[in-house]
Order: C-alpha cells, then sequence, then structure tokens
C-alpha cells in the first residue's frame, strides 16, 4: 500500500544527464565528430583536406564545419572589432582611401604580397569615394582557369560582348579598385566549400589572401553567411 517513489529514477536522471554531458565534451574536442567541431576551428586547408577528390558524404561534412569555421569568425573578438572600427570611421569625417592603415582601415584578410604592394585594402569603409562606371565589354576569347589539382585543365570560352556596371575606387595618388556589380546573388554552403578549393594553400606558390575576403563587405566589413542564425534573418 506504499505511495510509489521517482528517487531512484532521479538518480538515474542525473548519472544518464552526467554521461551525456562527458560525451559531448569528448565529441566537442573530436573535430571529425558528426554535429560538433573543434574550437577555435582548424585552418581551412584541413577541413577540406580529405574531401578533396573524396566522396560526397566527406564534401558534405567538410561544409558543415566550414560553416562552423565561419560563424567562429564572424562572433570572433578581432572580427567584431573591425566592424567597429568601420563603425567609428563612418561616424567620423570623411576619409581617404590615401590613409593607408594602420590607423585608418583595419587589415583584415590581405595577403603579405597585397600588403607589400600598398594596394587598397580589401576594406574601404561605408564614406569611401567612388564612382558608378559604364563599362563596354568588346568580344573576345577568355581563359577560363582549372583547378590542376582537380583534375581539371585551362579553357578558352568565346565571351559575346556587352555592357556591365562597375564601381571604381579611386584616389588622390592614382591607386584604384575596380569592382564589377553582376546583380544580386546568394551564397550557400557549397560555395565555402568552392572557395576554400580554390585558396587552398598548395594550390600553386602565390600566396591567397583569406577566402574569408569574398565574403566581406568592402564597405561596412561584415561577413556573408549562407546560414545564418534564425533570429536574424539575414
Amino acid at each position: 500500500g506504499k505511495m510509489p517513489t521517482n528517487k531512484k529514477k532521479g538518480k538515474k536522471k542525473v548519472k544518464k544527464s552526467q554521461s551525456s554531458g562527458a560525451a559531448a565534451s569528448s565529441a566537442s574536442s573530436n573535430p571529425t565528430s558528426s554535429g560538433s567541431f573543434a574550437i577555435p576551428p582548424r585552418s581551412n586547408d584541413d577541413i577540406i583536406k580529405p574531401s578533396i577528390n573524396g566522396s560526397p558524404a566527406l564534401k558534405k561534412q567538410a561544409i558543415q564545419e566550414l560553416q562552423h569555421a565561419l560563424d567562429y569568425e564572424i562572433n570572433s573578438e578581432r572580427h567584431q572589432a573591425v566592424i567597429s572600427q568601420i563603425e567609428k570611421l563612418s561616424n567620423d569625417d570623411h576619409h581617404s582611401l590615401d590613409d593607408a592603415p594602420p590607423p585608418k582601415l583595419p587589415i583584415t584578410y590581405e595577403s603579405p604580397g597585397m600588403l607589400d604592394a600598398n594596394i587598397i585594402p580589401l576594406l574601404y569603409g561605408k564614406r569611401a569615394p567612388f564612382e558608378i562606371v559604364k563599362m563596354v565589354l568588346p568580344p573576345c576569347d577568355v581563359q577560363i582557369m582549372k583547378d590542376e589539382g582537380m583534375g581539371q585543365k585551362d579553357e578558352f570560352k568565346r565571351w559575346p560582348g556587352g555592357e556591365a556596371l562597375a564601381m571604381e575606387f579611386r584616389t588622390k595618388k592614382g591607386k584604384s579598385s575596380v569592382n564589377i556589380l553582376l546583380g544580386e546573388c546568394r551564397v550557400v554552403g557549397e560555395d565555402l566549400w568552392d572557395y576554400a578549393v580554390q585558396y587552398r594553400s598548395d594550390r600553386t606558390k602565390f600566396v591567397w589572401p583569406g577566402y574569408f575576403a569574398n565574403l566581406q563587405c568592402p564597405f561596412c566589413a561584415r561577413l556573408a553567411n549562407p546560414n545564418p542564425p534564425a533570429a536574424t534573418g539575414r
């Protein structure tokens, strides 16, 4: 006639919870565990290495880990400091692209060669001067550079010609940077893998910038995210 008690069940629940926590901790230390990756993230080269010429499953796992690395970068103190610095520049007096960093425009994903050449940095800032230029592109044969490491060969394709709009950033010292406007585009998860493969360090002897440069807005420094948190909707 005694009432049942859940004392033993409670102990089992605690024990199970502790066991799950240990498993989660172990998974987080294993960078190849499904759904849980190393913190800080592995390098992009290390992430994609098993998936190059590998199975679709390895490529899918690499994309998931690249997304994890991008999320980590977006929320890092270093990247948030860059965004804050750009915001401050936007509120200050007008600045020129001739103002070499530091302290005006922060360095982000530039390669050593880009810095040695003293070119316009990857970031322009929200108030950087620019012109919209209408460009006429004549018909021509365009060399399409392929990735030999992926078993591909360069090829030529015929460009029929046309017009394009470009944003031209020109400095008082004669330096310029041109960005072709191709219209609205959306970044998807597979783009992360494509960029990481294209910018991998062992592809050529040329030192490429960090591939996050492709995702970074030159005005506000924010990174495009193919899988943003649901709360932001972007």
